[in-house]
């Protein structure tokens, strides 16, 4: 308790000025230092893992994500007077989700979208979908991409995200496309739902990596291992 109340002395000489005792300031500043490193930070993100056409047609499906950004959209204009921790921001699984807002929505409604996607309220990766890219050609990996260049010219818009989450194994050239397309950053891994490779999704030693192709081009990746190994 002494060495807390050192640590805070200018407010322990402030209070011994107004004649609070010294043990009850000490007591204090040990169990408010203490609470402080109790604390921890935890950070959430949404992931509706879009598997577009799996359970319902495309009108259903456009139809739940014009409605779903209306709707965050409108929580994230009532929480804007909150403090940082306490403002809500969602997490499109891709551009497809913003091409179907702006093709049911007025332009007036489409640029909202546009200003919090600028103040990283509305999140939105390069990629259009959920997309397997361990079975896409390398063509169809970059045009599904120009829809987020068209928006990133159209609207001073930097994409710097892309992801993949349904595959069982990650192309190796994958990470010179992304990067190349100006990709910074990616998340998730693969999805481990029917992998034939043993351990690949399990513990692995370092889940923050640079994610390289064979040109030395890169992404960082954050990696959620599974930990079917413990």
């Amino acid at each position: 308790c002494f060495l807390s109340c050192l640590k805070n002395n200018v407010a322990l000489n402030y209070f011994i000025k107004k004649g609070v005792p010294l043990l009850s300031l000490c007591i204090f500043f040990c169990i408010y230092n203490n609470k402080i490193a109790a604390q921890s930070r935890l950070y959430l993100a949404n992931d509706d893992h879009t598997d577009y056409m799996w359970t319902a047609n495309e009108t259903t499906y456009d139809s739940a994500f014009v409605n779903m950004i209306d709707s965050w959209m409108a929580n994230n204009n009532a929480t804007n007077t909150n403090p940082p921790d306490y403002q809500t921001k969602f997490n499109c699984d891709g551009t497809y989700w913003a091409w179907v807002y702006e093709k049911y929505r007025t332009p007036v409604q489409f640029q909202n979208f546009i200003n919090q996607v600028k103040n990283d309220r509305m999140l939105v990766p390069m990629n259009p979908l959920v997309i397997t890219y361990g079975c896409v050609p390398a063509e169809a990996t970059i045009r599904s991409m120009y829809y987020a260049g068209e928006l990133q010219r159209k609207y001073n818009i930097s994409f710097d995200l892309a992801e993949s989450m349904e595959d069982q194994v990650l192309p190796l050239g994958l990470a010179s496309i992304w990067a190349g397309c100006g990709a910074k950053y990616s998340w998730r891994g693969i999805c481990n739902c029917a992998t034939n490779v043993p351990g690949l999704s399990g513990n692995r030693e370092k889940e923050i990596y640079w994610y390289k192709g064979l040109d030395d081009q890169s992404v960082l990746m954050k990696w959620y291992s599974f930990n079917t190994d413990k």
